[in-house]
């Protein structure tokens, strides 16, 4: 995996470090998954830190397969996770 770039992480840094949950969770979502349609770029860093995979694929709620964090991120304009999960891969 690819070093997240140092912009993308210190922006992570800056970002509200509020601790995560998984209680709004949807069935099915990845943690990965699960922060970038939350927009927590911090979250989205630190999973990738510690080995999150990026191509891990699930089925969405309108049975969509295939579906990824980069997909969510980028269909939700959460363009600095986009570029966060563009550098890992």
């Amino acid at each position: 995996m690819a070093a997240i770039s140092p912009e993308i992480r210190a922006h992570a840094n800056m970002a509200d470090r509020a601790p995560s949950s998984t209680a709004g969770m949807r069935a099915g979502d990845t943690p990965l998954v699960d922060a970038a349609r939350r927009g927590c770029l911090a979250d989205v860093v630190r999973l990738l830190t510690h080995g999150a995979n990026v191509s891990n694929q699930i089925t969405d709620g309108s049975g969509i397969k295939g579906v990824t964090a980069l997909f969510i991120a980028s269909e939700l304009g959460h363009f600095a996770i986009v570029a966060a999960l563009l550098t890992a891969k």
